[in-house]
């Protein structure tokens, strides 16, 4: 009797453990976001990792030696895989989904979009959000860096306005979802306070800090680190009050947008993709008056804002496509644009030091200036200084995100 006792309740046992187990798996598939097969790709670059993909390399001894061989023979193996961003996103939607139920069994509503991620997915913002850098990581000594660099041109330039933009992100907000999980967050914030206090009086200062979580929503991408065309033309307007207080921002007359799902770097980089994507917008005004070069080339409009692209349905059908880039217009591409407006009677110009951010909005500044030329020193082959000297410049306007004002290059063309 003992032994039909005991056989009894191993069955009981193991039933109840397949009951259990079966209620996590149906509760987990519920939440598990399986991506749909698409275009994630052309066949030679994968727009979800932003890269190509590996060629077969070429042996030598050289690289054999140095196991450069070795690396690009798997990563080209492994870009051989059949559906391959497929099967990382599925890999991540996998975690993800216990990853969620830890997240909602502790009471947290922002949790890493998947196991090691840099990335993590608020609840009650809808969005993908980095998390904070590192102050100990060597950023706060290039902030010094970026101030007496910044310092010396302005002391080198007497005769020029000299405007020090910095484009508010979320993890150096006070509304950051992650400060009050991470202390780094409260040093980020110092290390900007003290950037910018750091910068002469000479030096026009616009900090376009993050306002609340309500102006991150209507402002800023869900799944992308720029803003929107909407934030992108509050920030237009902040600083162009601070050059010139009398100067009335470029009337918009109307807004269009276009159904192509946009994910952007933060969910490419977070490998998720939310159930809403976000969509590109633009404001319609005339910009008949204006005339550009690209790189030193004649060019249209069109060139740096694909507007009848989009119109004719001429995008890319990837769906991790960077469609902020490919709208406005690319980085590397476009190293060095210049505006003339022919319904500026003076000769007033002004020099913008941009990085991505100020692709959507070059084009307002360009209603306000003679001429306006327009450089990202990631890409541009020359200095700040040369610009100025060659062209006879009147203000000049940098205007970056902290990430690129203190890399090296940055720092070095302006010292």
């Amino acid at each position: 009797m003992k032994a039909k006792a005991s056989r009894r309740d191993a069955v009981l046992s193991i039933v109840m453990v397949l009951l259990v187990s079966s209620l996590i798996i149906v509760k987990v598939a519920d939440r598990f976001d399986v991506p749909v097969l698409g275009d994630f790709s052309n066949g030679t670059i994968s727009d979800l990792e932003a890269r190509s993909y590996q060629p077969f390399p070429r042996f030598t001894k050289g690289d054999f030696v140095a196991r450069v061989f070795q690396e690009n023979a798997d990563q080209y193996l492994a870009d051989l895989t059949p559906c391959r961003d497929e099967v990382i996103l599925g890999n991540a939607s996998f975690q993800r989904a216990f990853i969620r139920l830890s997240a909602q069994l502790f009471g947290y509503k922002t949790y890493p979009t998947f196991y090691g991620s840099s990335r993590v997915y608020d609840t009650e913002l809808d969005s993908v959000l980095p998390i904070p850098p590192d102050p100990s990581g060597g950023r706060a000594r290039q902030c010094a860096r970026l101030a007496e660099a910044i310092n010396g041109f302005s002391e080198a330039n007497p005769d020029l306005m000299t405007v020090f933009c910095l484009v508010g992100s979320m993890e150096f907000s006070p509304f950051d979802p992650l400060r009050d999980l991470m202390s780094r967050g409260e040093e980020n914030m110092s290390m900007v306070d003290d950037l910018l206090s750091s910068l002469r009086e000479e030096v026009v200062t616009v900090n376009l800090e993050i306002a609340d979580e309500s102006d991150y929503l209507k402002n800023y991408y869900k799944t992308d680190h720029h803003w929107n065309i909407f934030g992108a033309y509050e920030g237009y307007a902040t600083v162009m009050a601070a050059i010139s207080p009398d100067e009335e921002p470029v009337s918009i007359t109307g807004t269009r947008s276009w159904d192509v799902p946009f994910y952007g770097t933060y969910a490419r980089v977070g490998l998720f993709r939310p159930p809403m994507a976000d969509v590109i917008e633009d404001i319609e005004y005339d910009l008949s008056n204006l005339s550009v070069s690209v790189n030193g080339e004649a060019s249209a409009l069109e060139d740096v804002l694909h507007v009848e692209r989009y119109n004719s349905g001429r995008y890319s059908s990837s769906v991790f496509k960077n469609r902020y880039g490919e709208y406005f217009h690319g980085d590397s591409s476009h190293a060095y644009i210049r505006f003339d407006n022919e319904d500026v009677s003076g000769d007033e110009s002004l020099l913008i030091v941009g990085d991505s951010y100020t692709n959507s909005i070059e084009r307002l500044f360009a209603e306000h200036f003679k001429t306006v030329h327009c450089i990202d020193l990631r890409y541009f082959d020359g200095t700040v200084q040369s610009v100025v000297e060659d062209n006879g410049v009147d203000v000049v306007l940098f205007m970056e995100s902290l990430g690129n004002y203190t890399n090296d290059t940055f720092i070095e063309n302006i010292s």
